[in-house]
């Protein structure tokens, strides 16, 4: 993390000004940075082929898109890769029906909340607990 004030929200009072209420609750974004990462190659063709097979619904929440946004959510969905492609050791072949599951964006960021990601299961267990 940087040492920049700015990075925590804040910016110090400035010649004869004084930190108002309004000026602490501001934050700065929008700073440039370069990021070197590894990115995995994923089959669009695996996609399609998963989607076609469990449809466009969400197998933690059931949510599907078209339901809720109409139009808009038409053919929308994420894949999660069950086994995840970092832990793979490089390129591999998949099966786009048993390594793959179709999952809401909100579903497959809490899949991913921790290392190793929580199971299909283990999450829908979790989403009833709390209904």
């Amino acid at each position: 993390m940087r040492d920049d004030p700015r990075s925590a929200g804040e910016r110090p009072p400035r010649g004869g000004e004084s930190a108002s209420y309004e000026q602490a609750m501001r934050a700065r974004e929008g700073a440039a940075f370069d990021v070197v990462q590894t990115r995995y190659e994923r089959d669009p063709v695996a996609r399609k082929k998963c989607i076609a097979h469990h449809g466009h619904v969400c197998a933690v929440c059931k949510m599907r898109f078209v339901e809720t946004y109409g139009e808009l959510g038409k053919d929308f969905i994420h894949v999660h890769h069950l086994n995840p492609l970092a832990d793979a050791g490089g390129e591999h072949e998949v099966d786009p029906i048993s390594d793959l599951i179709p999952v809401c964006p909100n579903c497959h960021a809490m899949l991913h909340r921790r290392t190793p990601p929580f199971s299909i299961e283990e999450l829908r267990k979790k989403l009833k607990s709390t209904r």
